[in-house]
């Protein structure tokens, strides 16, 4: 404290003797002193936790984990542009007379010869591309966060991002190139400066002056600069089809928390799109044991009807859905197991120092292990997940019955053909074909409801009975279908 009132002391009694104008330089600089603090208090300043803020962090356990830095991997789905196509628009006037004449010498319906016109334009609407259901393109999205006891100052390093697929590959990815950075630390200037003096003395003394001297003198004045600088790298992705990896470094002052995104496309297929790890933390691939029934069929291996689209408007002249068969995909979600490798630095004295040469640090090495990350939702690989299904009525009940995944639905059989269970993309397609339904039951109630050669029938994929059909005393209800497919038990068979 002595040294302090007499460094005081001799502050002032320099600005008293110097005046005015070193005044403001004193304080000039010690404003630039200022600028390097991150605070003023002398002593090290600790965060003070409300006590709301405690009970959360004890009773949360999901919480309780953001105490340390956190890794979070998943995606969103990318739309690539399309391909474009040769069209007829693309030749010039003649060229385009002579095509539609060619295509049209035929006779054939008005409405067939401008279908066929509209595709040659490309402006066909039901021209659509063929879709891989097992393969996506994907945003992949690592976010690392630093940790709720991480204080002003402290920083993240380094982290190495480990994403290994459990039930899919990692396909037809974009190139990823390593990002190197160079950040200038300081710039140490040298100077030197030569000087060469010449004399030359006269032979003889000057009366009353002695005897002159007659010299010449050089100088010069090298300077060299030379810069401090730091390189790391800012990103640097491996990827092969089993494994990915995300490498980031900071440098002085830097950080490596925030979002890292890379462009990719993701494949599975039914031999892997079963894999999961088990209680022991293996890897199995097997399909869950399910019973067959006794014709031998396999419950997988039934097609189901997937409506494309519905024209069952009040008012249409022409009612029908648009429907196709396929096999039903698993309702699976695709996952990945995550793991991130981290250093932490951590100021232990002076933090107030903006400066890093200011600070006392430790560096400490850690890992986050999350549980298994849904890379794509289960939705996004079987999106057929609405379906109708079939309860009796019973208007007086109340409440009313919920519906159920084990209750019946609603299957269609066009003419000769084996009933399908119808399903769906959409809640509001399922609802406008149980609307229509239960429309045409009101109007005629004795009467089986058709769609252009379709009729009803009321069962389970898992029963291999007669399917009755649909009657005006059942209620039609949309019902999506959420559960995993992949982590559910073994459905159970029906027998006759």
């Amino acid at each position: 404290m002595g040294k302090v009132i007499r460094y005081m002391a001799v502050a002032v009694a320099g600005v008293a003797i110097l005046g005015a104008g070193s005044y403001w330089s004193y304080r000039k600089y010690s404003d630039s002193l200022n600028t390097q603090l991150r605070w003023s208090n002398p002593e090290e300043v600790k965060p003070q936790a409300k006590e709301a803020f405690t009970k959360l962090l004890g009773e949360d356990l999901s919480i309780q984990r953001w105490k340390k830095p956190t890794i979070s991997v998943y995606s969103a789905p990318y739309h690539a542009p399309p391909a474009v196509h040769f069209t007829l628009k693309d030749l010039s006037n003649n060229g385009q007379a002579h095509a539609i004449d060619f295509t049209l010498r035929r006779p054939m319906p008005s409405a067939a010869a401008w279908q066929k016109l509209t595709s040659l334009l490309g402006d066909d609407s039901n021209a659509g591309a063929r879709v891989d259901p097992y393969r996506v393109d994907r945003i992949l999205i690592a976010t690392v966060a630093k940790g709720l006891d991480t204080l002003p100052g402290d920083r993240l390093l380094w982290t190495r991002v480990f994403v290994e697929p459990i039930n899919f590959e990692f396909a037809g990815y974009t190139i990823a190139e390593t990002d190197n950075k160079s950040i200038k630390l300081a710039s140490i200037e040298n100077s030197t400066n030569a000087k060469l003096s010449i004399k030359d003395g006269a032979e003889t003394d000057v009366p009353g002056l002695g005897k002159p001297e007659f010299g010449q003198e050089l100088e010069k004045m090298q300077k060299a600069t030379a810069e401090v600088n730091e390189q790391y790298e800012n990103l640097g992705i491996d990827i092969k089809p089993e494994s990915l990896r995300i490498i980031r470094e900071s440098a002085t002052n830097g950080d490596v928390a925030g979002n890292t995104r890379i462009r990719l496309t993701i494949l599975t297929d039914p031999s892997i799109v079963w894999c999961k790890i088990d209680e022991n933390k293996q890897k199995r691939c097997e399909p869950p044991t399910q019973t067959t029934a006794k014709d031998g069929s396999h419950p997988d291996e039934k097609l189901v009807l997937v409506v494309s689209s519905v024209h069952l408007a009040d008012g249409e002249k022409d009612p029908r859905i648009d429907a196709l068969p396929q096999s039903p995909l698993p309702h699976c979600s695709l996952k990945a197991n995550v793991r991130m490798l981290y250093e932490m630095r951590n100021i232990t004295r002076g933090r107030a120092n903006l400066l890093e040469g200011s600070q006392q640090v430790e560096l400490s090495q850690d890992v986050d292990i999350p549980d298994a990350a849904d890379i794509v939702p289960a939705d996004d690989i079987a999106p057929a997940v609405w379906s109708i299904k079939v309860t009796d009525a019973n208007p007086d009940a109340k409440p009313q019955p919920s519906v159920t995944e084990d209750m019946p639905d609603l299957f269609a059989q066009i003419e000769h053909g084996s009933p399908r269970k119808l399903v769906f993309t959409d809640y509001l397609s399922a609802s406008e074909l149980a609307h229509w339904l239960k429309t045409q039951f009101a109007a005629n109630s004795r009467r089986e409801p058709k769609l252009k050669k379709m009729t009803f029938r009321v069962g389970s994929n898992n029963s291999n009975k007669t399917l009755p059909p649909l009657d005006s005393k059942k209620t039609l209800t949309p019902f999506k279908h959420v559960t995993n497919d992949c982590e559910a038990p073994p459905p159970r068979i029906a027998s006759n």
